[in-house]
C-alpha cells in the first residue's frame, strides 16, 4: 500500500511534514511528500487547482492502493479531490481539520457526505484554535455519517508535534484496531 503524505498550508509545515513521513513510511510499500508551489513565495496561499492536478497526476501512476495523510489545508486539497472524483484512496487520514477553511473556499459538509465511503480517520487537538475536537466531532455527528474515526489529543495549537502519538493512532486505525 503507497501512503501520499499532505502538509498544512505554510511552509512551516515543510520540516515536520518530512518527519510525519519517516515514521509512517515503514508501514506502507511507497510513500510520497506533496510540497505546495507557494511556498516558495512569502504570505502566499495554496493554488488548489494546481497542487490537486500535481497530486492527481502523482496518484495516477501508482499502480498499488493508497492512503492519504493530509493536515489543515490538505484536507481541503483531498475533499476537493474526492468531491470532483478525481481521487480514490482506500482511507484517508485528516489532522487538525480547518472548517473554518473548508467554508471559506466553497466546500460544504454537507457536500462532502455523499462522497464518504471510506475509511476516515480525523485526529484534532482538544483546543486546535482552527478547530476544537468537541466541535469537530459535532460536525461529523450532524453528517450522521458512520464511517469516519475521530480520535483527540492534547493541545491547544495547530502544531500537531507529537508525530509518536500520531503514528500509534494511525497505526491502530489502519489496522482496524482504533
Amino acid at each position: 500500500m503507497h501512503l501520499a503524505v499532505l502538509p498544512g498550508n505554510s511552509a512551516l509545515n515543510k520540516p515536520w511534514i518530512y518527519v510525519v513521513e519517516k515514521e509512517l513510511k515503514n508501514h506502507f510499500s511507497t510513500t510520497y511528500v506533496q510540497t505546495y508551489a507557494h511556498w516558495n513565495i512569502p504570505d502566499s496561499f495554496i493554488d488548489m487547482p494546481k497542487e490537486l492536478s500535481k497530486l492527481t497526476s502523482h496518484l495516477s501512476s501508482i499502480k498499488d492502493d493508497y492512503v492519504i495523510f493530509a493536515k489543515s489545508i490538505g484536507i481541503i486539497l483531498i475533499l476537493q479531490g474526492l468531491i470532483k472524483q478525481q481521487i480514490n484512496p482506500k482511507a484517508c487520514i485528516f489532522v487538525g481539520n480547518p472548517a473554518n477553511w473548508s467554508k471559506r473556499l466553497g466546500i460544504d459538509a454537507k457536500d462532502v457526505k455523499k462522497y464518504i465511503r471510506i475509511p476516515i480517520l480525523f485526529i484534532q487537538q482538544t483546543q486546535d484554535p482552527l478547530m476544537p475536537f468537541s466541535k469537530l466531532k459535532h460536525m461529523i455527528q450532524q453528517l450522521e455519517v458512520p464511517i469516519p474515526t475521530t480520535k483527540e489529543v492534547p493541545g491547544n495549537n495547530h502544531h500537531y508535534k507529537d508525530v509518536t502519538l500520531l503514528k500509534e493512532i494511525i497505526v491502530k486505525f489502519l489496522s482496524g484496531q482504533s
